[in-house]
């Protein structure tokens, strides 16, 4: 059983910190990220640093958490800051599940990946979340 808080980063601060935990392992999972809004309306997330422990990097964890905030911040697009060689990673394969429509490069190490929203909410039907959970590889659009 995995439980989940969110709480501003430091008192005070827009920057929010996700942390799933397990009863026998502690934290899991972790993820430090800002919800903004563009001038247009659009809804961003600006991930900062994200960790799993390494016995959970392949079994999608972090999938499912960057699915849910997706969903809680009604995301068109997320933005990795300094991203790494594993964000880089992560986000091919979030591209061939169909969350990310798209994603660039930017100016200034930042990687911009595009939500695909309509796959978003067809993931996270109870029937389609548990087999990306399983399957992973099975249901690559």
């Amino acid at each position: 059983a995995l439980k989940v808080e969110m709480r501003p980063y430091t008192a005070g601060s827009d920057v929010l910190h996700l942390k799933v935990t397990s009863a026998t392992q502690g934290a899991v999972a972790t993820v430090i990220f800002s919800a903004i809004q563009d001038r247009f309306g659009r809804a961003i997330i600006e991930v900062r640093d994200q960790n799993t422990v390494p016995a959970l990097r392949k079994e999608r964890l972090m999938t499912v958490v960057h699915l849910f905030l997706i969903h809680r911040f009604k995301a068109s697009s997320m933005h990795f800051l300094s991203p790494t060689e594993d964000n880089a990673a992560q986000i091919d394969r979030m591209k061939r599940f169909g969350i990310f429509v798209r994603s660039t490069s930017e100016v200034g190490q930042i990687i911009v990946a595009d939500v695909n929203k309509d796959r978003v909410t067809e993931l996270l039907k109870p029937e389609a979340l548990t087999q990306l959970i399983k399957e992973g590889a099975g249901i690559e659009k």
